[in-house]
């Protein structure tokens, strides 16, 4: 129903704005007479809407020689196409909506933060991902960023007032990117992230621990690690390797939904740690691994 809606505006948008033309024939242009009708309602859904142009302009149906005309473009976005208009060939484009993800330029640690006269600048630190552009960079937020906590955007005025040293978040670039390094840029968005949140975040990113449970034994200084696993990926006892590479969380839930907070963390027997792993699982006994990433929880 709604693509048969859409090709019949398509029609109707050709005859107004292009004239009538037949294919390899060239085209033949009428002056018409139109009246504008405002009186006439429009609704989707059964709901009464407003007719706007490009400029957001509100414009009323047209009738001509008895016929009702209507925006191609109003019409369009409502029922989920866009529209696009080429000068040279004279052409309307119509296609689906393709809905686009914010590229996340940086996710870490908010460190060195320097208030200004509009804004603020701070380092952000954190780990090179599949998702992520960068590690580490200088962030400049000013009053055009939107700034959302969880994934809820902060609408009070100064919002870039809420991010604090220590905080982990993640951000969006708008702009040029300076190749210095750290790099700099201007945040388009930004999303502080609670440790404890079950929110999806920015291009909503979640993986859950292949290891979780109590450390048993610690070995070498804490470079491995006993775990008495108790998760669906990994169950019974495993010797895991922590090097220079893992990162650390802390008080986090039992999804991992964020970058890593570096912390530094010294582990005790009876700590409860979940894991995520790098590579895969040596099946002796007890299996062994290597950690890309580990979590103390305190809570458990």
């Amino acid at each position: 129903m709604k693509s048969k809606f859409a090709k019949a505006v398509l029609i109707c948008g050709i005859a107004v704005t292009a004239g009538f033309s037949t294919v390899g024939a060239a085209t033949v242009y009428n002056n018409v007479s139109a009246t504008l009708r405002p009186d006439i309602m429009v609704k989707y859904n059964n709901e009464a809407i407003a007719l706007k142009d490009a400029n957001n302009e509100l414009i009323t149906p047209i009738i001509i020689n008895g016929s009702t005309y209507l925006p191609i473009r109003a019409i369009a976005n409502l029922t989920g196409l866009s529209i696009g208009w080429d000068n040279e060939s004279k052409t309307i484009l119509i296609g689906d909506i393709i809905e686009e993800k914010d590229e996340i330029g940086v996710r870490g640690v908010v460190k060195n933060l320097v208030k200004g006269k509009d804004g603020v600048t701070f380092l952000v630190e954190g780990k090179l991902e599949e998702d992520t552009m960068l590690d580490i960079a200088y962030v400049t937020v000013n009053m055009q960023t939107t700034v959302m906590k969880d994934g809820v955007e902060i609408t009070k005025d100064f919002a870039y007032g809420e991010i604090k040293e220590g905080d982990i978040l993640e951000t969006v670039f708008t702009g040029p990117i300076a190749k210095s390094y750290p790099a700099q840029a201007v945040a388009k968005k930004i999303n502080i992230i609670s440790e404890d949140t079950k929110t999806p975040v920015i291009n909503a990113r979640v993986k859950a621990p292949d290891v979780a449970g109590k450390i048993m034994e610690i070995e070498e200084g804490g470079k491995r690690i006993l775990v008495d696993s108790k998760s669906t990926t990994v169950n019974g006892l495993i010797w895991v390797t922590v090097n220079k590479e893992t990162s650390f969380f802390e008080n986090i839930s039992e999804d991992i939904a964020i970058g890593y907070r570096n912390v530094s963390r010294e582990f005790e027997v009876g700590n409860h740690v979940e894991i995520i792993i790098d590579g895969g699982v040596k099946e002796s006994y007890p299996m062994q691994a290597t950690a890309d990433a580990v979590a103390v929880n305190e809570k458990r």
